[in-house]
């Protein structure tokens, strides 16, 4: 053989105990690798990966927050009275009793002559009628009668003073409303 097929044929087993060093090496640590894992599935140490963790313990604080969250609107957003297009809905009677049945509606007035005694007005509140007179308070304290007049009662309520018109009054003031919208729409 020539000095040169020599030579390669060194260079190649050269390389060649290189490649199977390197491959033992690998293993070895490869196989220490493998008892780690399949020591630790055993052990039960597997699934607690610290990463997912913090992901989830992270959303959980997100949507806590997310729960304690509160609109603050200055009207109901799921009151459609505003937005009714089919009027003929809002033209049955029943349905302002029904929207404002938590308010006191004042269903007529009994006004004294002479020295008959003080007006009386009879309102209708939650479902009930009641009688009150000038001066008395109802719902437990909630409301207090001011004045009761011929179309009107004055009540106090929460330091504010509110009118309570007669109920048909009241629809004749629904009824111009009702002919303003249809008027704008």
């Amino acid at each position: 053989m020539s000095n040169l097929k020599t030579f390669i044929w060194n260079i190649l087993l050269i390389l060649l105990t290189l490649a199977v060093i390197v491959f033992a090496y690998r293993a070895f640590f490869l196989d220490d690798r493998v008892d780690e894992l399949y020591r630790s599935i055993h052990s039960g140490e597997a699934g607690t990966d610290v990463t997912l963790l913090n992901t989830v313990n992270r959303l959980e604080e997100s949507l806590a927050r997310q729960a304690d969250f509160e609109f603050k609107l200055a009207q109901d957003p799921l009151d459609l009275t505003r937005v009714v297009m089919n009027l003929t809905f809002m033209d049955n009677p029943e349905f302002y009793a029904q929207k404002h049945e938590q308010l006191p509606r004042l269903s007529s007035t009994i006004l004294a002559s002479g020295n008959q005694g003080a007006p009386a007005a009879i309102i209708r509140l939650k479902g009930k009628n009641l009688i009150v007179r000038e001066g008395e308070s109802f719902d437990n304290g909630k409301y207090q009668v001011m004045t009761i007049r011929q179309a009107e009662m004055l009540v106090r309520t929460e330091g504010r003073v509110l009118t309570l018109p007669l109920e048909k009054e009241l629809s004749k003031r629904l009824a111009e409303e009702r002919a303003t919208m249809r008027d704008n729409y």
